[in-house]
């Protein structure tokens, strides 16, 4: 709408349902917004900065009159038809002041924290390595962050031991955090854009379970779960000479607690923990024998679907018995009705029982493709059972093809 803008007309002006935008006849760029429902009005300068782009200026509200209103714009426009940009000068006055207070707490803590809970699969592991890896820069201004800080943080960790390969994950972590602050306006730039990470062995040694381990882990499983099932019949005698409610036997379940099927599940599917802990019934295609695997629960971000051997089959058929009436919204692996978090203590004392050293749960991971091409699956099958974007990923499991590795030295002879 356009008008000239005095005290009379602005006086007649009546609160719109939406809001309104009036451009003064006589002085441009000058105009007057009105917000609806509260009818405050606010008067703003429309110009064009040196670069020719569209500014648009607050001059103000509340009990501004229209003659001052105007005025203030005049003083704006003779800045501008000297080369300056009033907009452009306030912001950046303001971003300056914001700049130079914000800390790396502050902006971890008001700003970044809530953003990964939102989109991060591992938020509470970013978070965690934000705030106890980086713990000497939580004080830090943001901005103060430098490449040579990170340097003496880096070779300090080095020498403590720590290996390059969770130096470059932790400096990931840091990177990504400062990258958003430049994105979001808190940062001018990114004080560690041109700072490299340390060179790592991109094919590493793949640890994967012998025969003998692998026997000695079944071993130390079934001896866990009767261990757990006399347990429970020790006290249930305890509590029936009490006269205390029995708990549920446990010599009637497929298995006793939740280890013994996570593990046999993750070595005949090679399903990441996150992912496996992750699995609802309505997961479970039981008539096709096969899984899938929801992208918001994967590392890839990808959904994919994996067939079922016997052995999982099997697995999750007993699961599903033991369950009896399921919900399909239900998590499989629960710990008192909760979707289960951790298991590292019972996983570690499984470990330390099988007599086996230097092994993570993600190795059964590599278990499982491993002893694929062991047995001459192509790496473009294995790939796509373990759900890899690419091929780049799975090729470290080729060295494990000894067959076609000697057929192909074998042709010097």
């Amino acid at each position: 709408m356009k008008a000239k803008i005095s005290t009379r007309f602005v006086s007649t002006l009546k609160t719109p349902d939406k809001p309104l935008e009036i451009y003064d006849t006589e002085l441009k760029g000058f105009m007057l917004r009105i917000q609806p429902i509260t009818g405050q009005k606010i008067y703003y300068l429309r110009y064009r900065n040196q670069e020719n782009k569209q500014q648009r200026f607050r001059i103000g509200g509340g009990s501004l009159s229209v003659m001052q209103a105007r005025c203030m714009a005049k003083q704006v426009l003779g800045e501008v038809a000297k080369g300056l940009d009033p907009q452009g000068d306030k912001k950046n006055n303001l971003n300056q002041q914001k700049i130079e207070s914000l800390t790396f707490t502050k902006f971890l803590e008001e700003e970044y924290k809530s953003w990964i809970h939102m989109h991060a699969k591992s938020a509470s592991k970013i978070y965690h390595c934000l705030t106890k890896n980086f713990k000497e820069f939580l004080n830090y201004k943001l901005i103060a962050l430098t490449p040579y800080e990170l340097e003496k943080w880096r070779t300090r960790r080095l020498e403590g031991g720590v290996k390059p390969a969770t130096v470059n994950r932790d400096i990931t972590s840091l990177k990504a955090m400062l990258a958003r602050a430049v994105e979001w306006g808190f940062l001018p730039h990114h004080p560690l854009e041109k700072f490299k990470k340390l060179k790592e062995d991109k094919s590493p040694k793949i640890r994967f379970l012998s025969d003998e381990e692998e026997a000695n882990l079944r071993a130390a499983l079934d001896e866990r779960e009767e261990n757990i099932r006399k347990e429970r019949l020790s006290g249930n005698e305890w509590r029936a000479y009490r006269n205390i409610a029995l708990m549920p036997c446990l010599y009637s379940k497929n298995f006793a607690d939740y280890l013994k099927p996570m593990v046999l599940i993750s070595m005949n599917t090679g399903l990441r923990r996150g992912s496996l802990v992750s699995l609802k019934w309505s997961d479970i295609n039981f008539k096709n024998k096969v899984f899938t695997t929801d992208g918001e629960n994967n590392k890839s971000g990808s959904t994919y679907h994996v067939p079922l051997n016997k052995e999982a089959y099997e697995v999750f058929q007993k699961l599903k018995e033991d369950a009896g009436d399921i919900n399909l919204d239900n998590y499989i692996f629960t710990y008192k009705g909760q979707k289960l978090n951790s298991i590292k203590t019972s996983w570690l004392r499984l470990l330390k029982k099988a007599y086996i050293s230097n092994f993570r749960w993600h190795d059964l991971r590599h278990h499982f493709a491993s002893k694929l091409v062991i047995k001459g699956a192509p790496l473009n099958t294995v790939r796509d059972l373990l759900g890899h974007s690419n091929i780049t990923m799975t090729l470290r499991y080729a060295h494990l093809c000894p067959s076609e590795r000697e057929r192909v030295v074998s042709l010097l002879d």
